[in-house]
């Protein structure tokens, strides 16, 4: 596959300082050159991506690279790659770091490999692309809360993204007779 040298991108512009009732300035669809993988990065294309309220408001550094590409959460194809664990080809998802001015509303993105997870066969890179952020707050979420194997847990509310991953992060760390649910 022969790679165009420029791709199209929704770029943010965010305000520095956060103001819940100043949004961003502007989102705007633009051309970009395709970015170019560090030694510890794969090129990917980017086939879904989920957007989060808060990533369209949130102040960004002004160490922030510009332009900004917003939507951290992605599903791609990897078309190059460092890691012996990802080929070209491979379907990945990916919590994107913030702050780097990379993100999912664009063609093509450069990512860490250590932040890829290749997508199960019958997961669909839409579903994929919802999973990342709401499986790293469930993790973090268990793991501070410090359950054990044996333990019980009362999971309410687990009806959103991130409570039925805290059901499967729980049900993973505790047991599957543990956990509750209301």
């Amino acid at each position: 596959m022969s790679l165009p040298t420029t791709m199209p991108a929704i770029t943010l512009l965010t305000p520095q300082t956060y103001d819940p009732h100043n949004p961003p300035t502007s989102l705007t669809l633009t051309t970009l050159p395709v970015p170019i993988p560090s030694s510890s990065q794969a090129l990917l294309h980017i086939t879904a991506t989920a957007i989060t309220p808060y990533e369209l408001s949130w102040p960004m550094p002004v160490t922030t690279p510009r332009p900004r590409i917003p939507a951290h959460d992605v599903a791609a194809i990897v078309i190059s790659s460092p890691s012996e664990h990802f080929k070209p080809g491979d379907r990945v998802f990916a919590l994107m770091p913030p702050f780097t001015g990379q993100g999912g509303l664009a063609e093509f993105a450069v990512c860490d490999v250590k932040f890829l997870v290749k997508i199960p066969e019958g997961l669909g890179d839409v579903e994929a692309a919802s999973v990342p952020r709401a499986a790293l707050t469930a993790v973090q979420a268990c793991e501070r809360a410090d359950l054990k194997e044996g333990e019980r847990v009362l999971i309410t509310g687990a009806t959103g993204a991130v409570g039925r991953m805290v059901v499967q992060v729980a049900r993973k760390m505790v047991g599957e007779k543990g956990v509750v649910v209301a």
